[in-house]
């Protein structure tokens, strides 16, 4: 995907995305901060809806199967399913602060030890993985299985 840079000036005009807007929408912060990504939400989710089928291509190419980028948790799989699960590790230690762990409304943590469910075995108990993702997950590429809760 081509991105290209530009100055603190907000447009209307999103078929171009800025690098910090693209980094925004896959890891659900603009690299730089908050003043180089998006102007709201809104205009957040209409980004999402022009680019939804290149930043998949490109969460793929970059990153595990079985996951997702933030724009998809945000805008179709939290409204669908609700949130990932936590785990007893942030029942103990965390749920006094999840405003504070939220970003953009939702959690979506990858700590270790795990505080929520994987990517994984959310998409499987909702039935949201392909046929590739599923294959890897039952250990057909190496004979390990990869799905933990």
């Amino acid at each position: 995907m081509t991105t290209r840079r530009i100055g603190l000036r907000r447009r209307n005009d999103l078929s171009d995305l800025t690098f910090d807007q693209c980094h925004e929408l896959l890891h659900g912060c603009a690299l730089m901060g908050p003043m180089f990504g998006f102007a709201s939400e809104n205009e957040m989710r209409e980004a999402w809806e022009i680019h939804r089928d290149e930043l998949r291509d490109e969460w793929r190419r970059e990153n595990p199967p079985a996951t997702r980028c933030f724009a998809e948790w945000l805008f179709e799989l939290v409204p669908a399913y609700g949130e990932r699960r936590t785990t007893p590790l942030w029942d103990r230690t965390s749920a006094q602060y999840a405003d504070n762990w939220r970003i953009h409304g939702i959690l979506h943590l990858e700590t270790t030890p795990p505080a929520q469910e994987s990517q994984a075995a959310y998409l499987a108990r909702n039935g949201e993985l392909d046929a590739d993702e599923i294959a890897f997950l039952e250990g057909e590429h190496d004979g390990t299985a990869k799905i933990r809760t």
